[in-house]
């Protein structure tokens, strides 16, 4: 590949960038002001406070199933109290 063939992608990427764009913003001027809030919250909802709370639910989740095998570990120790003396006699 040379450097032409290079610059031609990328100067045609740049065009449809820029076409896309365009129309985007010539878009946008046409929308309403509540409108484009609107779009403003759910963008925000599905990019950042879904996520978000999707991967808090699954941290205490996991947190939930650690502790509870915490617990049971503790409570079958203090069920069998003979066994732990044994391994620990002089």
């Amino acid at each position: 590949m040379n450097f032409g063939y290079l610059y031609s992608i990328g100067r045609q990427t740049w065009h449809e960038f820029r076409y896309w764009a365009h129309k985007g913003f010539d878009l946008l001027l046409q929308t309403p002001l509540p409108r484009i809030f609107l779009l403003c919250l759910a963008f925000a909802l599905i990019f950042i406070i879904l996520p978000l709370t999707i991967t808090l639910f699954f941290i205490f989740v996991l947190l939930k199933i650690v502790f509870t095998l915490l617990f049971v570990a503790v409570r079958r120790g203090r069920r069998q109290p003979s066994q732990l003396h044994e391994h620990y006699k002089p």
